[in-house]
């Protein structure tokens, strides 16, 4: 069976009529609420070399914690995670869907570990590329959606992101 998927997730990207980072976009989104799709995103090696596929590789790594009862083993994943989301956004500080990714992992980590201190300027990063029209109607309710999920959103920062979905 999971050889199966493998060959059709690959048959889909290398025929899909879509530009190279809709399938990163489109193939994160679709494994982040599986183990097993988290495992073969990280593994799967089509996807173009760059600091978003990076960024969503990294996430992805962070998010394999919650598969793990060890507690170093899950702070090694978050580590390793927040690494390659921290380098790829090192190098290209502007691009506003590495601070997509890099909220997501900011918001769902636990607060004693202290990794919140970008949310705020994250967030305006993406409002602002939200209000630009950087990213289509479909990505942009699929960023709000999730980032609106994390119970670690202020009220006021849920209520500024719905105003940039309804906007």
């Amino acid at each position: 069976m999971t050889l199966l998927f493998a060959i059709l997730i690959n048959v889909f990207f290398m025929s899909s009529d879509h530009e190279p980072m809709e399938d990163v976009r489109l193939a994160f989104h679709n494994s982040m609420k599986s183990e097993e799709k988290l495992s073969f995103f990280l593994e799967n090696n089509a996807f173009p070399d760059n600091g978003v596929t990076d960024a969503y590789k990294g996430l992805s790594k962070a998010m394999m914690a919650q598969y793990t009862y060890f507690p170093f083993t899950k702070y090694e994943f978050f580590q390793q995670g927040k690494g390659m989301v921290e380098k790829a956004i090192k190098l290209d500080p502007a691009n506003p869907e590495l601070r997509y990714v890099r909220l997501l992992l900011q918001l769902n980590t636990p607060s004693f570990l202290g990794y919140r201190s970008d949310i705020d300027n994250d967030l305006a990063v993406l409002m602002e590329a939200l209000d630009k029209g950087l990213f289509d109607k479909k990505w942009k309710a699929t960023f709000v959606a999730n980032l609106i999920e994390s119970k670690s959103l202020t009220l006021d920062q849920r209520s500024s992101l719905c105003e940039h979905l309804a906007g």
